[in-house]
């Protein structure tokens, strides 16, 4: 069994971001945390998303992972804002038994582009 950390995202919260895609077929646990703020206004909301698309439709090269395009949500939008730094837990995880080939995380931005906080994505996952 294997640890593997992830940040997905980390940049000021002041448009709509994705992170890269994560191959998940090789892991069965997880666990995330999205931090804000540290001093500037965030206002927006960070979602995880799976997808199940076939393997031989997805190209994977060394500088990430392309061509997946069919995303469903992981349960609800974790809604984040103000200025103090905030450090929340996604409590609609699973823990266990994950069975999606593909993850990623979508920051939407609801500061009409004037958010300045740092918005920070991290996933812990187990594999093999």
């Amino acid at each position: 069994m294997r640890q593997y950390s992830y940040s997905l995202i980390n940049q000021v919260g002041s448009k709509t971001i994705t992170s890269a895609t994560i191959d998940a077929r090789q892991l069965y646990r997880i666990a995330g945390q999205v931090i804000v703020g540290a001093g500037a206004a965030t206002a927006g909301t960070l979602q995880l998303q799976y997808s199940c698309d076939p393997v031989n439709a997805v190209n994977i090269t060394p500088n990430g992972i392309t061509g997946v395009s069919n995303w469903s949500n992981f349960g609800t939008a974790v809604t984040v804002s103000g200025a103090a730094k905030q450090s929340i837990l996604f409590s609609t995880l699973p823990f266990s038994d994950i069975g999606y080939a593909w993850i990623q995380a979508v920051y939407t931005d609801s500061s009409s582009g004037t958010g300045a906080g740092l918005v920070t994505v991290n996933l812990n996952f187990q594999g093999f």
